[in-house]
């Protein structure tokens, strides 16, 4: 009887442990960090002042920096009720001559993010209509890695964007807070 036990403590302390989907950026943490202290967390981070804009959600932004070894495009970051709820990072190129790039970006991510959280997480990899995304989900938060293409007059595929996603599901999925106008 002490063999058998000892041998499946052996074999738990074996086991790879669980990988949680990374929810810290830039200081900033997804689900408890409001819009002020995001925006000072960036602006702190990237030595600029992040753009803010309202125009259909609160989004809080820098373009042309590097994070985690990639020059991005885009860093976004989004809020709901007024939370860090998802933070986009996007690479994009043009058609033809950046899609080996585009598509080495892809790979590398791939491969870093599979390295990170291994098999450990939920992961389905989709491939349908000008989009290919893999997905990690820890239970609370999301990860997913999206390739979008464009088909040319020839229906030849030509790579254009990659864009990496974090988002806090359980805080985007509870419903929104009207806004209390303070001036009535």
């Amino acid at each position: 009887m002490k063999k058998i036990i000892s041998l499946l403590v052996s074999l738990l302390v074996a086991v790879p442990s669980f990988s949680q989907v990374q929810n810290k950026f830039f200081g900033a943490t997804l689900g408890v960090s409001d819009m002020n202290s995001t925006y000072s967390s960036m602006y702190n981070y990237f030595n600029e002042k992040p753009n803010a804009t309202d125009l259909f959600e609160v989004v809080i932004s820098v373009s042309d920096k590097y994070f985690a070894g990639y020059k991005w495009d885009w860093i976004n970051t989004y809020y709901h009720n007024d939370k860090f709820a998802k933070l986009g990072l996007r690479f994009m190129g043009n058609y033809q001559a950046s899609s080996q790039k585009i598509l080495s970006v892809y790979n590398s991510l791939q491969k870093a993010l599979a390295d990170k959280y291994g098999r450990t997480l939920k992961m389905n990899q989709v491939q349908e209509g000008g989009v290919k995304a893999i997905y990690y989900f820890d239970g609370r938060y999301l990860v997913s890695l999206e390739l979008h293409w464009q088909l040319n007059s020839k229906k030849v595929k030509e790579y254009y964007e990659v864009d990496l996603w974090y988002s806090d599901k359980k805080l985007l999925s509870e419903p929104i807070r009207p806004k209390i106008n303070d001036e009535l």
